[in-house]
């Protein structure tokens, strides 16, 4: 991460080799599974999207172009990962979010989950940080 003189942020995350070819072999296998459910077309995410036709076309995307800006990266609704519990022996946190071990630390979102909801959590998330954040505010 760096700051301009105006001000501004970047951030350089370069994805490391075997982070792209792991990447690679997803598309790969994601299309594949795609073309055996039925898929008449798999269009990748890439900003000048590959359009696979049938799948003899899968090994297309390993030489597609897999560098920042090229392919499209997300992931939505990422939970779980800061167990909360009653004992650092099977959680990260207290029912407070405060985390084990740490001073002046609490974990209010997403990742307090056990797993994923299976539906968008946004109202879950909103109402589970309101909860801690006032347990915070009130322990002063």
């Amino acid at each position: 991460m760096k700051v301009s003189t105006e001000g501004r942020v970047a951030l350089h995350y370069p994805f490391a080799p075997a982070l792209v070819e792991a990447a690679r072999d997803a598309l790969v296998t994601m299309a594949r599974i795609q073309f055996a459910a039925g898929a008449r077309e798999v269009v990748s995410l890439h900003h000048e999207p590959l359009r696979l036709r049938h799948v003899g076309e899968v090994e297309r995307l390993r030489a597609a172009p897999f560098a920042a800006l090229d392919h499209t990266v997300f992931s939505a609704h990422q939970m779980g990962g800061c167990a909360m519990g009653r004992s650092p022996a099977h959680a990260v946190t207290n029912e407070d979010g405060r985390v084990f071990g740490a001073q002046n630390v609490w974990v209010m979102d997403g990742s307090l989950f056990p797993t994923s909801l299976g539906v968008n959590p946004q109202l879950t998330i909103y109402a589970l940080a309101k909860v801690l954040a006032e347990r915070l505010h009130a322990a002063g």
